[in-house]
């Protein structure tokens, strides 16, 4: 299914910042990660954000996305018109506010769209922040 859901920011959580602090402390750690700088660098380029890149203050960016990737989803999490609201990150993007997906199935249409603030069906408890099933609908 075609829906920009929060699934594909998932990829930030695995997201790590290195201080030089915490290098200078595990010298050991530090050695073996510049040998994999060093002789690996098509792992390293392709699936780690920044390795011999130093951020502010000497930092190091470890993530499982490239660079380009973690932009590329940075990107989409900080549009306004997609995940980020004034209330934080959007489970779903606004993007289906205007564009919900339809899918048919046996006759039967399903509609996934953008709904602000609280829920417009009551399948999960009504209008609740929470999206769990509620008990009294067991």
């Amino acid at each position: 299914m075609p829906v920009k859901s929060l699934v594909g920011l998932i990829p930030l959580f695995a997201v790590l910042t290195l201080e030089p602090e915490t290098l200078k402390k595990f010298s050991s750690f530090t050695k073996r990660m510049d040998w994999f700088i060093d002789n690996r660098t098509d792992v390293a380029e392709r699936n780690i954000a920044s390795m011999k890149r130093r951020g502010k203050g000497d930092r190091l960016l470890l993530a499982l996305v490239s660079r380009d990737k973690l932009k590329r989803i940075l990107e989409k999490m900080l549009d306004e018109d997609e995940f980020l609201s004034p209330y934080g990150i959007r489970s779903l993007s606004k993007y289906h506010e205007k564009h919900p997906y339809l899918m048919n199935v046996d006759g039967v249409e399903f509609k996934v769209d953008y709904v602000p603030g609280d829920s417009n069906s009551s399948i999960f408890g009504g209008n609740s922040n929470w999206r769990g099933v509620s008990s009294s609908n067991l």
